[in-house]
C-alpha cells in the first residue's frame, strides 16, 4: 500500500513540474489577466494538495525514528500497569492504617484537654478525622506537606505518636515508593527486551554509534589523509597509549598489533581500507560467539572429511603403483 501511495506522490510531483512549465509558458504567451488569474488559482490548488500529502508522506517516513521514545514510553507504562496498581494499593492500606491508628491515638488521648486553642485548631485540621488523616499521610510522603508540621501536633500530646509517623515515613519512603520506582524500571527494561521493534531499533543506533568511532579510529590511523592505512601507520597503537585504550573500549583486542593487521588486510596487498578497517573491527569485536564456535567446528569438519579422501587417495594410488611395478615384473 505505501508502495502505491510513493508512486502516486511521485506522480504528483510531475503533475506539479507540468503545471509550473504551463504556467510559465502562459504567462510569456497571453496578454489578458484573466485567464492567468484563473490557472494560477487552479494550480494553487493543486500545489497545496500536493504538499499536505507530502507533509504526510514525511510523518509517515519519521514515525519510527521521531516517535520511537513515545512508544517506549507507552509500551512501558502499559506493561507496568500491573505493578502500579499493585503498589497503589499497598500504599493505601498503608496509608488508612497509619490514619485509622492516629486517629484513635488521638481521640483517646486525655492530653488533648491541655492544649491550647491554636495546636487544637492543628490537631483537628490535621489529625481530627479519619479523613483529615488520609490526606495528611500522603501529603507528607507527596510534597504536599511538611512531615515536620504533621508531626508537631501529635508531639504536643505524645511524643511516641511523632516516631511512629516518622516510622510511616520511613516505610513508605524507603520501602514502598524506592520499590514503585524499581518496580517501575525492571518493568520497562522487560518491555523493551521483549519488543523486536525496540530491540531492533537499539540494536541498529548502537551499530551506527560503534561504526561512527571506527571511521575517527582510522581516521587518526591515517596520518597522511591518503583514505588507507599502511603497516607503519598501524603501528603507531603501540606508541599511543590514547589509541590502544580506545581499541580496549570498542572490544578490540590490541596486543597483537600485526595479527591484527594481518586479519584486518583482507586482500594482503599491505594496506588497511575504511571498508576493511569497519568490517574487519566489526567481526572482530567481542569475544567468539556460539555461532562462531558452530562455524568452526564445520570447518574442521570438513577439512578432517577432506584430509581422509586424500589419504584414501593416497594409498589407492600406492596400491595400484604396487600392483603396477608386479606386473612389470
Amino acid at each position: 500500500a505505501w508502495m502505491w501511495f510513493d508512486s502516486a506522490m511521485a506522480v504528483l510531483s510531475l503533475v506539479e513540474m507540468g503545471y509550473d512549465l504551463y504556467m510559465m509558458v502562459l504567462r510569456s504567451g497571453q496578454k489578458s489577466e484573466s485567464g492567468p488569474a484563473v490557472a494560477n488559482l487552479r494550480s494553487m490548488r493543486v500545489i497545496k494538495v500536493v504538499k499536505t500529502l507530502r507533509a504526510f508522506r514525511l510523518a509517515r517516513m519519521l514515525r519510527f525514528s521521531f516517535l520511537n521514545s513515545l512508544q517506549t514510553f507507552l509500551l512501558t507504562l502499559l506493561t507496568a500497569m500491573r505493578h502500579l496498581i499493585w503498589s497503589g494499593f499497598l500504599l493505601i492500606m498503608v496509608i488508612y492504617c497509619f490514619s485509622l491508628f492516629f486517629v484513635q491515638a488521638v481521640a483517646a488521648s486525655p492530653a488533648v484537654g491541655n492544649l491550647t486553642s491554636a495546636e487544637a485548631a492543628l490537631l483537628r485540621q490535621y489529625w481530627g478525622q479519619l479523613s483529615n488523616a488520609q490526606v495528611t499521610l500522603f501529603q507528607s510522603v507527596s510534597g504536599g506537606l511538611s512531615w515536620n508540621d504533621a508531626m508537631m501536633p501529635l508531639h504536643g500530646i505524645d511524643p511516641y505518636l511523632s516516631y511512629c509517623l516518622i516510622l510511616y515515613v520511613v516505610i513508605t519512603y524507603f520501602c514502598i515508593l524506592n520499590g514503585v520506582t524499581g518496580g517501575f524500571c525492571n518493568s520497562a527494561i522487560e518491555a523493551a527486551l521483549a519488543s523486536p521493534e525496540i530491540m531492533a531499533q537499539t540494536i541498529m543506533q548502537r551499530n551506527n554509534t560503534y561504526e561512527r568511532r571506527l571511521h575517527e579510529v582510522f581516521a587518526a590511523l591515517d596520518i597522511d589523509n591518503s583514505g588507507i592505512v599502511t603497516e607503519a601507520e598501524f603501528g603507531e597503537i603501540t606508541t599511543q597509549p590514547f589509541l590502544r585504550a580506545i581499541f580496549t573500549a570498542m572490544e578490540l583486542d590490541s596486543n597483537c598489533i600485526w595479527t591484527l593487521f594481518k586479519l584486518l588486510d583482507r586482500n594482503g596487498d599491505g594496506t588497511i581500507s575504511t571498508e576493511e578497517f569497519v568490517q574487519g573491527c566489526v567481526s572482530m569485536k567481542g569475544s567468539a560467539k556460539n555461532l562462531d564456535v558452530i562455524h568452526l567446528l564445520a570447518d574442521v569438519a570438513e577439512i578432517k572429511q577432506m584430509s581422509q579422501k586424500l589419504a584414501d587417495l593416497h594409498a589407492s594410488s600406492i596400491g595400484i603403483s604396487h600392483a603396477t611395478a608386479l606386473m612389470g615384473s
